[in-house]
């Protein structure tokens, strides 16, 4: 178990040193992560402030939040089996309950960001604090990340890896695979979409375009949008979205 937290922690550490290259002095945060080990819990604290990434080993300072996650979790980040955004990403679980692989440990509805109603200033400005922290998760000095299906998380009833995500400009990069008889849904939202392999059907309201491996669409859909694909093999695309 020690060997457990020993890893979490020089994981922690390694994180910390290539985020210190990705912020400013003005960004500042205070977290805490509990990793769910063998048969214990690793507690691992992170102070941003001033430039500096500061890791306490134990409860130290006052957290804004506190977040869950698995040693798997954490040792997929590492090696780039799994980007933050993915881990980050909220999906039904079995009992309806919306998840994620780093989870709040309560529920704060203070803090909750909604997109159909107006939100409180401070839940904004903590909420773009905290999605800076996706870039905490990746021991690079710039954003890697490994596409390929084996890495996928099922997230909007199709495999999926989130890519990139600026939560001030409201962009949002996904890469999906959408296997045989599946459709992706998505609200009437401006996007983009490049068909890496496979093909398809876009479907709006009365339009259905048949699409095919290389090309682009952009869309301005007033209706909700379905990408379905009916061949059997694997209708992979690039998402760049504006929320």
């Amino acid at each position: 178990m020690e060997n457990q937290k020993s890893e979490v922690k020089e994981i922690f550490m390694e994180f910390a040193s290539a985020f210190e290259h990705k912020i400013d002095n003005t960004f500042w945060i205070q977290l805490q992560y509990e990793i769910t080990c063998e048969n214990d819990i690793a507690i691992i604290q992170v102070k941003v402030e001033n430039g500096c990434v500061q890791i306490y080993d134990g409860e130290i300072i006052e957290p804004e939040n506190i977040y869950v996650m698995s040693i798997e979790t954490l040792r997929k980040l590492y090696r780039h089996e799994l980007t933050p955004l993915t881990a980050l990403a909220n999906e039904p679980n079995e009992s309806g309950e919306m998840c994620s692989l780093i989870e709040p440990k309560y529920k704060d509805e203070a803090k909750k960001i909604y997109l159909s109603k107006k939100n409180d200033e401070k839940a904004l400005e903590f909420a773009s604090r905290v999605h800076k922290m996706d870039d905490f998760f990746n021991k690079d000095d710039f954003y890697m990340a490994k596409v390929q299906t084996d890495f996928c998380r099922r997230l909007h009833q199709v495999n999926a890896i989130g890519l990139y995500n600026n939560f001030a400009k409201g962009a949002l990069h996904v890469y999906f695979s959408i296997k045989e008889g599946e459709t992706l849904s998505e609200p009437p939202i401006e996007f983009s979409v490049y068909i890496l392999q496979g093909k398809g059907t876009i479907v709006t309201g009365d339009d259905s375009i048949p699409v095919s491996e290389n090309e682009y669409y952009h869309i301005c859909p007033k209706q909700p949008v379905q990408i379905k694909n009916d061949c059997a093999e694997d209708l992979n695309l690039l998402y760049l979205g504006q929320m």
